[in-house]
């Protein structure tokens, strides 16, 4: 608009000019000024004062349009101000937010190094609880031994029977005789040739064994070795109480098999068991001696061992290597069941675990050893497992 204003004074200027350029704008005489006033005077006149008027027009326009671009310049100082101390503001509030952060922080470390204070009191007073909850249970366990003991001492009561009972886990041979259900399955010819395996029970004490030996060719599932004759015995056996053992495999004794298992708590079964029964009669080993001798540090109820005839070395590494895994696949627990010879027939039962197993030059050994308080019963609920009628022996 500015630019427009400034052309139309240009021109209307120059045409002022113009109209009064090489004539007369007025004449000479005694009428009155208007009248004397010619037409170039006029033109000249109309645009002077529209020159005028224009001039003033532009420079109104010109004053308002500087007093709002400094009006303009003003707010846009103050907004740049605004805007300024604004972002102080921020600042200071983001500085005093990670102030309050790091107060939060170290309030929280505290309050955290305190808590993990109290929970080390805790665990120490909670082990303390445990320790001491521990001690009175093996102290209470060791009454009701010593209590257990003492009445079967003073009721001067004998053993007439023991009963063990291994049953394989799932992992186990299900086999009816007893070399192939105790060695390994995949046992090579060389091996069965020069292993023998022996099952040691205890008697009397824990230091009285018995030894019942098996060969690879032995086909028989039962034996009862107050009746064989010494031909029909394995050399390395050695009884000295009436013995039978057998092996309960098949649906006759699967429910058996089952009891004993849930009995002893074994997490798996193939249903399959080793039995094998010493009995004493009524002059049978005092109760409470056995009991005592039987849970002791070193009571080993039954072991099982393999044992290498003379071969080569590499042979014998091998079958002894292939041994070690089967005793750790297939035995876990074992059952043990002490018949009293009162006239009730009470009997005692107890839970027996797998031990480590020993290595003594090759020879690889499970022991079993005592794992619970005994549970008294009037009520034999394994049954005559091992069908002996031991009324008809010598």
């Amino acid at each position: 608009m500015t630019i427009f204003l400034n052309i139309a004074l240009l021109i209307i200027g120059a045409a002022s000019t113009m109209a009064a350029f090489g004539g007369k704008t007025w004449r000479e005489g005694p009428e009155p000024i208007l009248e004397r006033v010619t037409s170039r005077g006029w033109i000249s006149l109309f645009c002077l004062m529209l020159a005028v008027s224009l001039g003033v027009t532009k420079e109104i326009r010109s004053q308002i349009a500087d007093t709002l671009a400094k009006s303009n310049s003003e707010k846009e100082q103050a907004a740049a101000n605004a805007r300024a101390r604004e972002s102080e503001l921020q600042m200071k509030l983001a500085n005093a937010g990670v102030e309050n952060l790091k107060l939060s922080a170290k309030g929280a470390q505290d309050k955290l190094e305190l808590t993990e204070s109290k929970l080390e009191a805790t665990q120490e007073t909670l082990n303390e609880v445990r320790n001491n909850l521990t001690s009175t249970r093996d102290d209470l366990q060791q009454e009701n031994n010593l209590g257990l003991l003492s009445v079967l001492a003073t009721a001067k009561l004998g053993v007439s029977d023991i009963t063990f009972v291994i049953p394989f886990t799932s992992r186990g041979n299900s086999t009816q005789t007893f070399f192939k259900a105790l060695m390994p399955g995949n046992f090579p010819d060389v091996c069965q040739e020069q292993t023998e395996v022996i099952v040691i029970l205890s008697t009397t004490g824990s230091d009285n064994f018995e030894y019942l030996q098996y060969e690879p060719d032995d086909i028989e599932s039962q034996h009862d070795y107050t009746f064989l004759g010494p031909s029909e015995i394995s050399k390395g056996t050695e009884v000295n109480e009436p013995t039978a053992d057998a092996m309960l495999v098949g649906e006759d004794y699967k429910d058996q098999v089952k009891y004993v298992v849930r009995a002893i708590g074994q997490t798996s079964s193939n249903s399959v068991a080793f039995v094998a029964d010493i009995h004493f009669g009524k002059d049978g080993p005092s109760a409470s001696g056995l009991i005592k001798a039987l849970q002791g540090q070193d009571g080993r109820p039954i072991t099982i061992v393999s044992k290498n005839r003379k071969g080569d070395d590499a042979s014998n590494k091998r079958c002894s290597q292939l041994v070690n895994k089967y005793f750790a696949a297939a035995f876990d627990k074992a059952y043990m069941r002490i018949t009293l010879n009162n006239a009730e027939h009470l009997t005692m039962f107890y839970s027996l675990k797998a031990l480590p197993q020993f290595n003594d030059h090759g020879n690889w050994g499970l022991p079993f050893a005592i794992d619970s308080k005994p549970a008294v019963s009037a009520n034999d609920e394994l049954g005559e497992v091992l069908r002996v009628d031991w009324s008809q022996n010598p």
